[in-house]
């Protein structure tokens, strides 16, 4: 970790620094992952009434 100074991280989660990195990039990337499929869905549902409103213009009843 920064500087080396893992001894606090070992103390406290019994693990080796070793695999901090790889486990602080694997959470990271799942978070991102959520607020993107959380940005989609917010855009969706923005635009679900225009797509109506289209589909209506396009069919003559």
């Amino acid at each position: 970790m920064i500087l080396r100074q893992v001894g606090h991280y070992t103390a406290a989660t019994a693990l080796p620094a070793e695999v901090f990195l790889g486990r602080w990039l694997l959470i990271t990337a799942t978070l991102f992952a959520a607020s993107a499929v959380v940005l989609l869905v917010r855009v969706w549902n923005r635009s679900r009434p225009e797509r109506r409103a289209a589909r209506k213009r396009r069919k003559p009843e």
